[in-house]
């Protein structure tokens, strides 16, 4: 039995902070191996253990160590079948929903949940009548014809692009997005920052 089925069969969870496995370890995580396996696994930061706190960077370095370990692969030989990488959506899912499942937690918008959430200045005319708590990250303000942080390389003429969440956009921000893209912030239902 390997050492992840065991991890699996116990029930354990794992933080994962790709930075931390690079400073202080001989090898990488088998994040892939982890995540086929159906090993409750959540991104976490570790400031001891790398420069820094912001989960941006965990979930960039998580995707960048998966294409190493894959091109790694591909160079030895190795199993057609057996793609090591991890992709954006995956890492954004272990950074939100994993993380929660991690611990335990539900990890999802309902009653009784604990709220956990970051507020935006996306102000996308559907999400800002219909789902106004939903407003995770800023990315246009079209008060002032500007796109926020990083993202303000990328606009467009007149920056509706930003104002429709498509998973285009979303790769932009994750890519590129950075501490000016986010509002307001709660933790427990409790609001821990201010826009």
């Amino acid at each position: 039995m390997s050492d992840l089925e065991r991890l699996f069969n116990k029930g354990t969870s794992i933080a994962h902070c790709p930075l931390s496995n690079m400073y202080f370890s001989a090898k990488p995580f088998p994040l892939r191996e982890a995540l086929d396996q159906h090993v409750k696994v959540g991104l976490g930061t570790d400031v001891a253990g790398g420069y820094s706190l912001d989960i941006m960077n965990a979930m960039r370095q998580a995707v960048a160590v998966s294409r190493i370990r894959e091109g790694e692969r591909v160079l030895k030989g190795g199993p057609q079948s057996q793609n090591l990488s991890v992709d954006w959506k995956e890492s954004l899912f272990l950074a939100t929903r994993g993380g929660s499942v991690a611990l335990g937690l539900e990890g999802m918008f309902k009653v009784g949940v604990p709220f956990d959430a970051q507020e935006s200045k996306c102000l996308n005319k559907i999400i800002e009548d219909n789902f106004d708590m939903f407003r995770a990250v800023r990315l246009f303000d079209p008060m002032i014809g500007s796109s926020f942080g990083s993202l303000e390389y990328f606009e467009s003429d007149d920056g509706m692009e930003y104002l429709k969440l498509t998973p285009e956009i979303i790769e932009k921000w994750w890519c590129i997005g950075d501490t000016r893209n986010r509002g307001r912030l709660w933790v427990q239902g409790r609001q821990v920052k201010d826009a």
